[in-house]
């Protein structure tokens, strides 16, 4: 019986840059690779079950992901596992006269700030704070479930760290900086929290009360911290049927022909080096979605940029297309010629999410996406006596 094979692939990619990180060593079970200079990794795996990736980086918290080979994967399918890696927040002291944990001035992009009022800690106190962002672990599989489904994406898990006191004499706030625009916000946002640094389990997070939106922003007020929180936002997401692609090139052509008529004695590992379509890019992207719904790009602000990032969390993949090179093996038989040709896999898919805009009407921005889910192989053996000499 032939043993069938499976590959596993992704990236590695910086979680504030969205730069992809080479170097990179990714861990699964006893196989360890580095990623390349495009933060790319592939292995080559034999069963089908649960497979867990660890990706490591010096000076980065390293990022644990899990994804399905499932029982109805065919031979040479793949599994798409990508993982974010983040470099540890700075260790900041608290001034007792007030002080903002996280604040990027220069930065304008997504970020999460802890803001200390005065009176928040004793004058004496020697309080020290830090905040790092987190990849959250999402289940990749190779199955392409056909449908809508509701998801809850974990846009945000935050870690803190704090020294000293975790309990204040006044609220403190937690704010999730610019992740929308005052004119088109997101409906449905929550906040959990956890007081475990290690646990990951969904049934130890806890739902926070009290998340309120106010311009560009989403915060929460406490008076004592947490070690995790995480920010949800809720979308619907629908998936096509599988549909047939692009060929993929099979040693720099789109079929390949081998003929092995001369010869009675057969052709055993014949290889032919196959490069495959991979990533996804939008059909209808998140400023597209918006101006649909009467949002001018100009008010827009960072509510496209959220969709992004929920949609790049949900993929695995920041956006783009991109190619993976493998080697197949086959074998032609003495007399015989041997035709192949391989084919990409995609399917189209939605993300709808429910937005308020001008702050009173609650409206559906549809963003919609193209993506590559696999290859088919079509190849035969022909009795020499019989073929035509045509092409696929």
């Amino acid at each position: 019986m032939t043993e069938e094979t499976y590959y596993i692939i992704g990236r590695a990619y910086d979680l504030d840059t969205d730069e992809p990180l080479a170097g990179v060593t990714v861990v699964i079970g006893n196989q360890t690779v580095l990623t390349d200079e495009n933060g790319v990794y592939q292995v080559t795996v034999h069963e089908k079950g649960l497979y867990t990736v660890e990706f490591s980086k010096k000076d980065y918290y390293g990022s644990t992901q899990q994804g399905y080979i499932t029982v109805d994967a065919k031979s040479h399918s793949t599994l798409v596992i990508s993982g974010r890696l983040v470099q540890p927040g700075p260790l900041e002291k608290i001034d007792p006269n007030g002080y903002v944990v996280g604040n990027k001035p220069t930065e304008p992009e997504s970020s999460v700030t802890i803001t200390v009022p005065k009176g928040a800690i004793p004058e004496d106190a020697d309080t020290y704070l830090r905040v790092t962002q987190h990849d959250h672990p999402i289940t990749a599989s190779t199955s392409v479930n056909a449908g809508a489904v509701p998801i809850a994406t974990p846009l945000s898990s935050l870690h803190i760290e704090a020294y000293d006191i975790k309990n204040f004499a006044a609220p403190l706030r937690l704010t999730w900086k610019n992740l929308c625009a005052p004119l088109a916000y997101f409906d449905e946002v929550k906040i959990y929290s956890q007081n475990d640094p290690v646990t990951k389990v969904s049934s130890d997070w806890k739902s926070e009360s009290g998340c309120t939106h106010f311009d560009e922003h989403y915060f929460i007020e406490r008076k004592d911290l947490m070690d995790k929180y995480l920010l949800e936002i809720n979308s619907v997401q629908e998936t096509s049927g599988v549909k047939k692609g692009e060929p993929n090139t099979i040693n720099g052509q789109a079929s390949v022909k081998v003929d092995n008529s001369g010869s009675m004695k057969a052709i055993t590992n014949c290889e032919l080096k196959v490069r495959l379509l991979e990533g996804w890019e939008f059909i209808v992207s998140p400023e597209e979605a918006l101006e649909a719904l009467g949002v001018a790009r100009k008010d827009q602000c960072k509510t496209p940029v959220t969709m992004l990032k929920i949609v790049e969390l949900m993929e695995g993949n920041p956006q783009g297309f991109y190619t993976i090179d493998q080697c197949r093996y086959t074998s032609v038989n003495g007399g015989y010629v041997m035709y192949y040709r391989n084919d990409s896999k995609y399917i189209e898919r939605t993300y709808t999410f429910s937005v308020i805009v001008n702050g009173k009407d609650k409206k559906k921005a549809v963003v919609k996406l193209k993506r590559y889910v696999g290859d088919t192989e079509t190849y035969y053996n022909v009795d020499a006596k019989m073929h035509s000499g045509g092409k696929m």
